[in-house]
């Protein structure tokens, strides 16, 4: 229970909590990153959708997961009010439900230092890309 108020709040949160960030640069990096993507796109950990404004309709398809079903409500809310088509699918990177070799590009903004197993959600994410596909990566520049 504490944890589904916890990601509750989180989720409600999240877009004010980042808008500095966002304004101070990281959206306009956002854009630049998805400009690359193609065909048949996946993104991973979408949260409350802060990377919906650069999807393209030139895309073939757009599905999207996030595996807080918190973020996932708000996301749904932000791409219907923008009328984006897309797929949300409620699942963790580690378990990405979708066929081998089944999409162009895999996006992946802020998630991978999130993700309880980053081997295995790595691993999945070789798994779904077609040959010859592109993993349109951001993650913060953290030293360990």
């Amino acid at each position: 229970m504490a944890n589904a108020l916890l990601s509750k709040v989180f989720a409600a949160s999240y877009d004010r909590f980042m808008a500095r960030t966002e304004d101070a640069g990281l959206r306009e990096r956002r854009r630049e990153l998805l400009a690359a993507a193609t065909g048949d796109v996946l993104e991973i950990g979408a949260g409350t959708g802060a990377n919906s404004d650069f999807y393209s309709g030139e895309w073939n398809s757009l599905t999207i997961t996030e595996p807080s079903h918190a973020m996932a409500q708000k996301l749904r809310q932000k791409l219907a009010g923008k009328g984006v088509e897309a797929q949300v699918i409620e699942a963790p990177g580690e378990q990405l439900p979708l066929p081998d070799q089944s999409v162009d590009t895999v996006i992946s903004t802020l998630v991978l230092c999130t993700v309880g197993d980053l081997d295995t959600s790595l691993a999945e994410i070789r798994r779904v890309l077609r040959p010859g596909g592109r993993f349109v990566l951001m993650q913060p520049n953290f030293r360990y």
